[in-house]
């Protein structure tokens, strides 16, 4: 099964948006990315019924996945696992910790390199503003596989 780009795009802001509408509280009170990537994670399940959705997911089948020899867990995954079958690999960041965010930027570009290891149909940096900035519009970025 597979999906045009601007339909993924679609479906993952509609769950950001119900993320933002069902758990603004998460972004008010800064709580934990991980908390607010499994939320996403299970808002995007229900978009992609037949997909694995996976957050921290360290797997490349029956190995630890890598990029450049370094372990990698992107923070979600929707995928077949034990399969080649990448479609949307996210990494999220909050706006007050944004110093790893040059890469992730450089992972999502590796992750979704027609000639890389992964070839993820589609890339997101997804930042949260979190505490006093939580009501503004989360920024995204994608990286789209050529």
């Amino acid at each position: 099964m597979s999906f045009d780009n601007k339909i993924i795009k679609e479906k993952t802001e509609k769950t950001v948006r119900l993320l933002l509408h069902n758990d603004l509280f998460l972004l008010k009170n800064n709580t934990d990315e991980l908390t607010i990537t499994h939320r996403l994670a299970m808002y995007l399940q229900k978009e992609f019924p037949n997909w694995h959705v996976d957050t921290e997911y360290n797997r490349d089948k029956d190995q630890v996945k890598k990029l450049d020899e370094e372990v990698v867990r992107p923070d979600i995954n929707v995928h077949i696992r034990n399969t080649a079958n990448n479609l949307l690999v996210i990494e999220v960041k909050k706006s007050d910790n944004l110093e790893q965010v040059e890469r992730d930027r450089t992972r999502l570009k590796k992750f979704t390199s027609p000639s890389g290891k992964y070839r993820y149909q589609l890339g997101l940096l997804v930042v949260f503003y979190v505490a006093n900035d939580h009501q503004k519009t989360p920024s995204f970025e994608y990286f789209e596989r050529d």
